[in-house]
């Protein structure tokens, strides 16, 4: 576990948990939630006293007793970020009925990282740019992908700039192995999602 780095009044954290494990907390989390939000839910129920030791069986099964309805209706939860409170009918982040996160609201933090990496980097131009990025959210939503099934997926979106989709591949696949996120599988043209914390601890370290 690296260490904290103070930054004015905010502290960033980096750490490593196992890429099953982080899967699994992950889809436990409301779509309309994000994975920062949610850390920072749990960071203040520990430190408000919350969370009570040696429960594994609480509502969110990681000790963290569940508010009494009667003393903090869903407006005065604190932890509850203040653009949802109002008209919110979310389920609980602990209620297994929650269906998994869609892609969009699960990716954002990582894109607008994964861009800012990006932006020094090779390829140049900014929509093959984007190509790597939305490689990189295919293989991060099905695990592995062959390089033609990734072809099928993105050509529809970048044949203005492209007359195949050999072509467009071609434009950013000699950079991939160098880039945080893509590794080579052992079938031919097989592509593999590294996990997010060798994804996030790459860019953050750059």
């Amino acid at each position: 576990m690296s260490e904290a780095v103070e930054a004015g009044h905010m502290t960033k954290y980096q750490f490593q948990i196992d890429d099953e494990k982080w899967d699994a907390w992950k889809r436990t989390v409301p779509r309309d939630k994000s994975l920062e939000t949610r850390i920072i839910e749990l960071i203040e129920a520990d430190t408000e006293g919350r969370v009570v030791e040696g429960n594994p069986d609480g509502p969110d099964g990681d000790g963290t007793d569940a508010p009494e309805p009667a003393e903090t209706p869903l407006g005065s939860d604190p932890t509850v970020p203040s653009d949802t409170r109002a008209g919110d009918t979310s389920a609980p982040s602990g209620d297994e009925s929650v269906p998994p996160v869609a892609r969009d609201d699960v990716d954002s933090d990582l894109e607008v990282a994964y861009r800012e990496y990006l932006a020094d980097r090779p390829p140049k131009k900014s929509h093959a740019k984007d190509i790597v990025v939305d490689a990189l959210l295919l293989l991060r939503e099905h695990g592995e992908l062959e390089t033609g099934d990734l072809q099928d997926e993105l050509f529809s979106k970048y044949e203005e700039h492209y007359s195949t989709d050999r072509t467009m591949w071609n434009a950013i696949s000699r950079y991939l192995k160098d880039l945080a996120g893509f590794e080579k599988t052992d079938s031919y043209g097989g592509w593999a999602y590294a996990g997010d914390g060798a994804v996030w601890e790459t860019i953050t370290d750059d």
